[in-house]
């Protein structure tokens, strides 16, 4: 159709009108909110002198928590290489994060025997933990 005569012919935009105001508003598209979620953030500084296969080897502790199922995700990797600025801290060897719908769930976490036994298991490969729980919106 021409659009010259599409814009001229009124007829064609009151009909699309009453067409349109006839259609309730409920069948649009409602944004969702986002519920919080709780954030999980954990650095690892691994012992010094660990080979390079037993800083590997020690993924095997994240794949673990992997089997959890209380969680909505989880991701891991070693510290970037990024530009040196005051504010940057890339001193740890891997970060561990994880997102939780609810604080129960994440308390959850800290209790469920996957969780204890993977502590057990590859605790002694670190010196230092630091761990940063968010509410995130």
């Amino acid at each position: 159709m021409n659009r010259r005569k599409f814009v001229k012919d009124g007829s064609t935009l009151a009909a699309l009108a009453a067409v349109a105001s006839i259609i309730p508003m409920s069948t649009y598209a409602q944004p969702t909110p986002l519920k919080p979620i709780l954030q999980h953030y954990v650095l690892f500084w691994l012992k010094p002198g660990l080979s390079e296969e037993k800083i590997v080897e020690f993924t095997g502790f994240f794949e673990e928590l992997k089997k959890i199922k209380n969680k909505l995700s989880l991701t891991y990797g070693r510290a970037a290489v990024t530009a040196s600025r005051d504010v940057v801290d890339n001193s740890f060897t891997y970060a561990l994060n994880i997102t939780f719908a609810t604080l129960a769930d994440q308390n959850a976490y800290q209790d469920d025997q996957i969780h204890k036994n993977a502590i057990l298991k590859y605790s002694s490969f670190w010196d230092k933990v630091v761990v940063h729980d968010s509410i995130m919106n």
